[in-house]
């Protein structure tokens, strides 16, 4: 987000509502975006929702990489809701699939 909370949340439920069944990357790509923006607003009940759609439909098609930003999210808000075994183990499959894939995020913090 660019400091305009309103503006990322539109534009994610507006690509959320437009993105088709044929293409669901599109839609996990939104759910995860969604996800992420109601979390750094501090909307962590439905963030975890977005979240948990995202991860469903990622691992239905193998989008590890979504599903891996998916997780990340959905620790943080599980943790915020109090839920801190779920948070961590969420955090952990999230960090595990970022290292199998050798993303470059993952590299700094690893040292």
């Amino acid at each position: 987000m660019d400091g305009d909370g309103t503006r990322s949340v539109e534009a994610y439920e507006e690509a959320l509502r437009i993105a088709p069944a044929e293409a669901p990357l599109a839609r996990i790509r939104a759910l995860a975006g969604l996800g992420q923006d109601y979390m750094l607003l501090g909307w962590h009940r439905g963030a975890r929702d977005l979240c948990r759609q995202a991860i469903e439909l990622a691992r239905s098609v193998g989008a590890r990489e979504q599903e891996g930003h998916a997780l990340n999210t959905l620790g943080t808000s599980l943790g915020a809701l109090g839920h801190g075994p779920e948070a961590l183990e969420a955090i952990d499959a999230g960090l595990a699939i970022a290292i199998d894939l050798r993303l470059p995020t993952t590299s700094a913090g690893r040292r």
